[in-house]
């Protein structure tokens, strides 16, 4: 984790410097890693507030194992939630597919949905 965290910033500092010689890659750099950020910032305080919120607000009623088994999956549902939607708003994401589960799929084609697509 701690390797990962350093690459990224190694590489922000790169497209920094290349920033001086040609402006528009290390634009293009600076806002993937501005987005990665986001979503790894966003993944943990999404994350940990969610899952202390919802056993806090659950253990004396269930106890702290349910409690924290819960609010651990309370957690997992809002933070994809959350980076889902950081990640359709970005305008360096349009064109990649998101993967959903088939059975969603099929039921927004039976129901009268309309479907968008980003180019």
């Amino acid at each position: 984790m701690l390797g990962a965290l350093v690459s990224l910033v190694t590489g922000y500092l790169q497209a920094k410097a290349l920033a001086k010689v040609g402006g528009k890659l290390a634009d293009y750099v600076d806002d993937w890693f501005r987005l990665i950020a986001s979503v790894i910032i966003t993944t943990f305080v999404t994350l940990l507030f969610t899952w202390g919120a919802t056993a806090v607000a659950l253990w004396k009623a269930v106890g702290i194992w349910v409690a924290l088994g819960v609010g651990f999956a309370t957690a997992l549902v809002a933070t994809a939630a959350v980076v889902y939607t950081l990640w359709t708003r970005s305008p360096l994401t349009k064109g990649i597919a998101i993967a959903v589960p088939s059975q969603l799929a099929r039921a927004a084609e039976e129901q009268n949905v309309t479907i968008t697509e980003r180019k």
